[in-house]
């Protein structure tokens, strides 16, 4: 009698698509192929968003699967960033450059050792930190982004040699995010039935997706960034209401 096929298998195999476009997409950044580095990241956050989803509609949400969602994670959205922005930078002899260039990687293992430590059960409300995929796609989004500024004629050298500086403090900026203790909102659900804050969030989203849609290379990088701070004021903003309670 053939044994069927356990459940834990199917969210497991969507979790490999994102482990190989992190693959994938380091060989694209050494062949200096950045755009479909860019978009392999992409593709793989699509599938690290969906592979939870699939173990719960299967009922195949497991130890395992946790900790190997962790490890394509680590590939995906801690490595290749830093291997992208290694070869973007072009100086392999450049000590600081190589510096800022293991940020990604280096703040992106922390940053999933520690959620693997601090999960509980297999469902999250928010995150504790900058999201490692938000992280990997605001960093790689500048890809685009240099190549929107430059048909525009906006600027007459990549962004990462024009503005070299203020890219090495984004690509730190973005990394040391992630081990932060600043609370992010995870994506809503799509149902009007989950409360207040999720139709914010629906609404948020939907405002934000007409732009993204016409104009997704200029776009990205300055939602990336709106996305960080929105959350930073928000933590600002609990900190002293917190502070006030105690006062009283």
């Amino acid at each position: 009698m053939v044994k069927p096929i356990p459940r834990s298998v199917y969210p497991n195999l969507v979790t490999m698509i994102n482990l190989f476009c992190g693959f994938y997409s380091i060989i694209l950044s050494a062949k200096s192929d950045y755009m479909m580095a860019f978009w392999l990241i992409i593709t793989g956050a699509i599938a690290d968003a969906f592979d939870g989803k699939v173990a719960r509609i299967v009922n195949g949400s497991s130890e395992f699967g946790v900790q190997y969602d962790s490890l394509a994670d680590l590939i995906t959205f801690a490595a290749a960033p830093s291997f992208l922005v290694y070869n973007l930078l072009g100086a392999p002899d450049n000590e600081f450059y190589m510096a800022i260039s293991f940020f990604p990687l280096l703040f992106g293992s922390l940053r999933l050792a520690r959620f693997n430590i601090e999960l509980v059960g297999f469902e999250k409300s928010e995150f504790n930190g900058f999201p490692s995929p938000a992280s990997a796609i605001s960093i790689a989004s500048i890809v685009p982004f240099d190549r929107a500024m430059q048909a525009n004629q906006w600027i007459k050298q990549a962004v990462w040699q024009e503005y070299h500086i203020l890219f090495l403090c984004t690509v730190a900026y973005f990394s040391m995010l992630m081990v932060s203790k600043i609370k992010y909102e995870t994506m809503p659900d799509f149902t009007l039935k989950s409360g207040r804050e999720n139709i914010i969030k629906l609404v948020a989203l939907g405002l934000f997706i007409p732009f993204l849609v016409s104009e997704p290379y200029l776009v990205l990088f300055p939602g990336a960034l709106l996305f960080s701070f929105i959350g930073i004021v928000r933590w600002m903003f609990r900190k002293n209401k917190k502070l006030d309670k105690q006062e009283l």
